[in-house]
């Protein structure tokens, strides 16, 4: 695991108030192909609601099986589907050649109906893998929608809690949201605080191969349950992003997840700090660790300088583009919720904020000047009109997936590195 830690600039004010920011690089190791990947509990956990009759319901259950044909005989696979009621299709069952088989005869038993009591479907789901004593095993639940959740738990935020709480105890969620009704609102930060991957399908054809791609992306898992802890005593600590966080009274701890072969993280943290003598030190420790025990630790450390040291000193502009990025594309993410409830004034005010907040420490940089006008140019359009639900679905995946260093069709960011 290689990890390279960078600030903006490295001289803070001994007056306090200082805000400095972090980039954070992190590069998972490739698969070793001689040693065998983990085994897998999933549960698959079907929209049944009565939108979903037609193709999309027979689509779902064709890629289901062709998840089950995937599996080896390691593997478990459980099979919940939901309306306003939950059934269990499939008890947790091992892969092998009869699983797809005794899958397709299970669902011949069940079909689209009623409501759509989300929160019911998907913590059942998850309560099936979640009892696994094998720690030494991956878990994972693939929830599919194509509306909103309008029984039972129906509020993002108590969603994505109950997501954060599970990913913590190892059962992790990616989302799968069909056609042009689901909620992108819901089921993109239900699978941020699950540590998985939000999907959006816009036809039925797609199913089969958002669900291949992600499981794809589970069985290359190298490292599980990766952390990143930061003792920094003094310094308020804040991630730009999606990623979960919490304190634990002596670190500040921010939950990586399951980390695939070759993957890249930008992890991109607002650092504060509190006034100091001149020429003191004030920094922190990070330990990275996994399931397996720790993976290594590095030490950064800020200097207490004068006010005129710290106005003239240089910059590194290359952690300065990946903040404006990061920056840009959270308000981005988040202006196209606004617009799409509705509130063009305040989807636009969010991009103009966020451009003033760039520019600010752009200083003529040809490269942050740039996201600066195009965060003002896409602040006049938000203003002056609504987005289309399918359109508003496609640039808030684009831009939350960016926001996690995701490619757009939901897949982790590789180094590119060639070993031999």
């Amino acid at each position: 695991m290689q990890l390279t830690i960078a600030s903006d600039r490295q001289l803070i004010s001994t007056k306090g108030g200082s805000v400095r920011h972090l980039h954070l690089c992190l590069q998972a190791p490739i698969a070793d192909t001689d040693v065998q990947r983990p085994s897998l509990d999933l549960a698959l956990v079907l929209d049944r609601s009565g939108s979903m009759s037609g193709e999309k319901w027979e689509r779902a259950c064709q890629a289901a099986q062709q998840v089950a044909r995937r599996l080896q005989p390691t593997d478990r696979l459980a099979v919940v589907a939901f309306d306003t009621e939950v059934d269990t299709v499939l008890p947790p069952s091992p892969g092998g050649r009869n699983l797809a088989k005794a899958l397709a005869e299970a669902l011949t038993n069940y079909g689209p109906r009623g409501g759509t009591n989300l929160g019911a479907g998907w913590l059942s789901g998850c309560a099936l893998v979640g009892d696994a004593d094998e720690h030494q095993r991956l878990r994972r639940c693939f929830l599919m929608t194509d509306g909103q959740a309008n029984d039972g738990i129906t509020e993002p935020a108590e969603l994505a809690h109950h997501a954060s709480e599970l990913a913590r105890r190892g059962v992790r969620t990616s989302t799968f949201g069909i056609g042009d009704d689901f909620e992108e609102g819901l089921l993109g930060p239900l699978a941020d605080a699950g540590g998985g991957a939000f999907f959006d399908i816009a036809e039925a054809s797609g199913i089969a191969p958002a669900l291949d791609r992600e499981l794809g992306e589970t069985l290359a898992v190298v490292e599980r349950s990766v952390t990143l802890r930061l003792n920094a005593p003094g310094i308020k600590l804040e991630v730009l992003g999606n990623r979960p966080t919490h304190w634990d009274g002596t670190d500040f701890v921010i939950d990586l997840g399951d980390l695939v072969s070759d993957q890249e993280l930008d992890i991109l943290i607002r650092c504060s700090f509190p006034a100091g003598a001149v020429d003191t030190t004030m920094g922190f420790a990070a330990t990275l660790a996994s399931a397996r025990g720790p993976l290594g630790s590095q030490a950064y450390q800020w200097i207490f300088a004068a006010r005129r040291l710290n106005k003239v000193q240089g910059r590194n502009r290359a952690v300065d583009l990946k903040v404006a990025q990061q920056c840009a594309n959270l308000a981005r993410r988040d202006a196209t919720l606004r617009n799409r409830d509705g509130d063009l004034s305040g989807s636009a005010a969010l991009l103009f904020s966020m451009a003033e907040e760039i520019r600010a420490f752009a200083f003529g940089d040809s490269a942050l000047l740039a996201i600066v006008d195009t965060l003002e140019q896409e602040a006049h359009q938000r203003r002056e009109q609504r987005l289309e639900a399918r359109e508003a679905k496609e640039v808030y995946t684009l831009f939350s997936h960016a926001t996690s260093c995701m490619d757009v069709d939901g897949t982790r960011r590789r180094s590119g590195r060639v070993e031999f």
